[in-house]
């Protein structure tokens, strides 16, 4: 069976269904350029996608460049930045699979925030145990 876009899986069922696709704020890790990657993104729009999930990003600068590129080339979907708990364990291996960077103010600050509630939970203890 040949593959089908999201406008001919609707008219197949008969339900309404919307198609989401992924983007990438700085690019796919496999796309040759930046711009080959918007456009097959154009091309995921045209075939029926209703709207965009964007992978993690953390820098907001990033995010707005990429809707701004997206709607310069007739991408006109809505955008919706993707989101993902933190996970300080996974963070900095995620951030390098996705081809993205983490802002260094950003990662200062969630370090020590992390810190912060390590400390208070290691005083805890210790009023604890004592």
């Amino acid at each position: 069976m040949p593959c089908m876009n999201c406008r001919q899986v609707n008219q197949l069922v008969n339900v309404v269904l919307l198609c989401c696709i992924p983007g990438y704020p700085t690019g796919h890790p496999d796309c040759p350029t930046y711009e080959e990657d918007l456009q097959h993104l154009k091309e995921k729009m045209d075939a029926g996608a209703d709207f965009i999930i964007t992978q993690l990003f953390f820098d907001v600068d990033v995010f707005i460049k990429f809707v701004h590129d997206c709607r310069a080339i007739g991408i006109t979907c809505p955008i919706i930045p993707g989101m993902m708990p933190i996970q300080v364990e996974s963070l900095s291996c995620f951030s390098i699979v996705c081809d993205t960077c983490i802002d260094s103010e950003w990662s200062n600050l969630m370090w020590s925030k992390i810190c912060d509630k390590m400390g208070c939970l290691f005083r805890n203890i210790k009023c604890v145990i004592s």
